[in-house]
């Protein structure tokens, strides 16, 4: 039984840089559903992190590793979409490692937030 956490109508637990809680009824680009940001078992291991300067066209985005299938077969590092924060139109699709080549999270070299 999976918790569903991947499936969402938006991530339910996002946070403004100042540690207040977003609201469901404020839209923020790129965080969108779960799908490759949270496992379907919460009982696996998954990271995210937030990085706002540094991106492709110093936009901000949510690179997070975690199983995108509930099979555990899909292991996968992933950066959401890059909006322009002003505007809200997408400058940049999202990236991800290749499906079911699991050697980036098994690697030893393996960097984890």
């Amino acid at each position: 039984m999976g918790s569903s956490s991947n499936s969402p109508a938006r991530c339910g637990s996002v946070f403004r840089s100042n540690l207040t809680h977003l609201p469901r009824s404020e839209y923020v680009p790129g965080i969108g559903l779960g799908i490759a940001k949270c496992p379907y078992d919460p009982y696996d291991n998954s990271t995210a992190i937030y990085v706002e300067q540094g991106n492709p066209g110093d936009l901000p985005a949510l690179y997070s590793g975690t199983n995108a299938e509930f099979t555990k077969a899909d292991t996968v590092i992933f950066r959401t979409d890059l909006y322009n924060m002003t505007t809200g139109k997408k400058v940049f699709n999202f990236k991800r490692t290749l499906k079911y080549d699991s050697k980036w999270l098994d690697s030893e070299y393996n960097l984890w937030s």
